[in-house]
């Protein structure tokens, strides 16, 4: 499977969108998915999530249509998360290569619609989602998830719902922005614009700074005078290839 999304972002195999210097429709959505990132908040976390799902939703779709490759989440239990399929309600006719681009299409379109919903870029990059998505000569307005009527669309459609449902559930409090249930910071935040440090209780624990803005790396002005810890309980997220030993230090 890895070697298949390898290849799926490469756009080595077959699944090419028109002329040899075209890239494949992954490829374009992963590009698309990158900008938004740019001009999003400054996560890492969150958006290394973004990256894992959009991939595996777009494997999901491609892997559908190959005769060996096994799919990630559809048909599948991840995680205490079951998505539904049948594979044998997939009459998507004889062309193969096309209905494949479509599904992968639709999967990353309604995926990356969720995700960046709240960006404060949001009217950005749902304006390039919604460009990308018709220059590939699709229409946004299928939104049906009834794959077995033989719609490329729909599949896609429905491997994006099974992805964000999984999402909600896979530990990252996405329903409540990311934000930490249960962490809070040992040490008091640190002025720096006051000389020496008098109120720190612990040298070896992380202390937030308190400043009178914060601007992060994609320009966006944060509120608030001090900032949490990201991703204090990130260890908790459910991970693409890290086991239990891997995942305790």
């Amino acid at each position: 499977m890895l070697v298949a999304l390898i290849f799926l972002f490469t756009g080595c195999h077959s699944d090419r969108s028109g002329s040899d210097n075209t890239p494949s429709v992954a490829r374009q959505w992963n590009e698309a998915l990158l900008a938004a990132i740019r001009v999003d908040l400054a996560r890492p976390t969150v958006h290394s999530r973004n990256l894992f799902h959009t991939s595996m939703a777009m494997y999901d779709a491609w892997a559908v249509f190959d005769g060996v490759a096994s799919t990630y989440l559809l048909g599948k239990t991840v995680d205490g998360y079951y998505c539904a399929f049948n594979s044998t309600n997939v009459p998507f006719g004889e062309n193969k290569e096309s209905v494949r681009r479509e599904a992968i299409s639709f999967a990353a379109y309604r995926l990356l619609t969720h995700r960046f919903k709240n960006s404060p870029s949001v009217s950005l990059t749902q304006a390039a989602f919604n460009a990308l998505l018709a220059n590939l000569g699709y229409n946004a307005a299928i939104t049906t998830t009834d794959y077995t009527s033989g719609s490329a669309a729909a599949l896609g459609n429905y491997t994006a719902q099974c992805v964000i449902a999984y999402g909600l559930q896979d530990g990252a409090n996405e329903q409540r922005f990311y934000v930490n249930n249960a962490y809070r910071p040992v040490n008091d935040p640190l002025a720096p614009t006051s000389p020496g440090n008098p109120d720190i209780i612990d040298l070896n624990r992380w202390q937030p700074l308190s400043l009178a803005s914060f601007i992060d790396q994609s320009g966006n002005t944060l509120p608030g005078s001090a900032l949490e810890f990201l991703g204090a309980e990130w260890g908790r997220v459910s991970p693409f290839a890290l086991t239990a030993v891997d995942r305790t230090i």
